[in-house]
């Protein structure tokens, strides 16, 4: 006879097979295992994000961004292990518990992991996954640990709002509006000048492939003058933090930007003279502020294309160190448009998106 077996999980598993019994398997999970080599519908060499793999496996029951839910095959069960009813979801899940979300419920809490002292420049690497929409929960850096927002020097917030924004100086503020949601891995990278009290956050979202900036050159919100601390405030269930990381170095004056942000960049001018622009907010509702660093001054052209190429707005102006410019576009129809920068052989672009027609 053969044994079918569906829909488990293998975990650091030398053999699944000894050969002794014939088997149908598919739909089943392996990670450090060995399994079938032909099984169709497995998930092979992925993590399942256990609750608490590290424990002696004491919580085998899934976390929100599993690659085990939603793999399984309906085998005519209709409850899991535990009693919950299946499926409960878009689908039947692998393995033995059927994922249900945690309700973010309870008081807050904070919880303090220590880093070797920083008093320079240096960059602050993570990932977050938040278990919830729209729920409330913070991630910071400060000096020893912290149990109030007031001790905290370099803040994340994924807020009720349902976007995330990071501590300026006096208050929350975001450079472009970026929206999070439950069970999406989001890698954070902070660039953290501590004597000048400045930081700069990028978040790059699993799957994409270029960082959206967040925060540029953001004021502490404590008044530290080294950061050694690593703290998340929340309920337990609303955000799974990992692979936190500190590196000495970084620039909170140059923004990493994709290739095909910068057209063109005189090969004697890159590393340090690299030109920075932020247009923010975006999107926008017709109008938004520019800012250019770039390392000379001198005349300026501003130009802003709509998306069939059509030039809709041209501004001339002179630079002087840092400018900035609030711009209104007039009216034109809602949509994704460029906003194009020259100077002096130097030529940045960025996309923006208007969301109404004005």
């Amino acid at each position: 006879p053969t044994s079918d077996v569906f829909n488990n999980l293998f975990y650091n598993c030398t053999q699944v097979y000894d050969g002794s019994v014939k088997t149908s398997p598919d739909y089943n999970l392996y990670f450090n295992a060995t399994g079938g080599a032909t099984e169709p519908h497995s998930v092979y060499a992925q993590d399942p994000l256990l609750a608490q793999p590290a424990t002696g496996f004491s919580n085998f029951n899934l976390t929100a961004s599993s690659p085990a839910r939603n793999r399984g095959i309906n085998l005519g069960y209709t409850t899991d292990i535990a009693g919950t009813s299946l499926p409960n979801g878009a689908g039947f899940d692998i393995g033995a518990y059927e994922y249900i979300p945690i309700p973010c419920v309870g008081s807050q809490n904070y919880s303090n992991s220590v880093f070797a002292v920083q008093t320079g420049t240096f960059t602050a690497e993570y990932d977050v996954v938040p278990n919830g929409n729209s729920m409330g929960g913070t991630t910071a850096l400060s000096n020893g640990s912290v149990s109030d927002f007031n001790s905290m020097a370099c803040i994340v917030t994924f807020n009720p709002s349902g976007l995330l924004a990071a501590w300026n100086g006096t208050q929350y503020d975001s450079v472009n509006s970026y929206a999070y949601s439950a069970g999406i891995k989001y890698h954070f990278r902070l660039v953290v000048n501590v004597p000048a009290k400045k930081y700069n956050v990028y978040v790059q979202k699993q799957g994409d492939s270029a960082e959206t900036l967040i925060g540029y050159q953001y004021g502490f919100r404590a008044n530290a003058t080294q950061l050694n601390n690593f703290v998340k405030r929340t309920s337990s269930c609303q955000l799974t933090v990992s692979n936190f990381n500190v590196t000495p170095g970084g620039s909170i004056n140059r923004i990493a930007l994709p290739p095909s942000a910068v057209l063109t960049v005189p090969k004697a001018e890159s590393g340090p003279g690299d030109p920075v622009m932020i247009i923010y907010p975006n999107p926008s509702n017709g109008t938004f502020n520019l800012r250019l660093d770039f390392i000379q001054d001198g005349e300026i052209g501003i130009f802003i294309y709509d998306g069939s190429g059509k030039l809709v707005k041209k501004i001339r102006d002179v630079k002087k160190g840092i400018y900035t410019r609030n711009i209104s576009v007039g009216k034109i129809p809602a949509g994704l448009y460029q906003v194009r920068v020259s100077m002096k052989g130097y030529q940045a672009v960025r996309t923006i998106r208007f969301n109404k027609s004005l």
